[in-house]
């Protein structure tokens, strides 16, 4: 059984700017689903 591996990297909110572990559905500082 072969793992799949998959990238997960910090991104910047779109409306607050502040960078969280990708990927969510709505950023944990401001609550914005403007996440990309």
């Amino acid at each position: 059984m072969q793992a799949v591996q998959r990238l997960i990297r910090k991104r910047p909110c779109s409306a607050c700017n502040q960078p969280f572990w990708y990927p969510r559905a709505l950023c944990p500082f401001c609550g914005s689903p403007e996440t990309e």
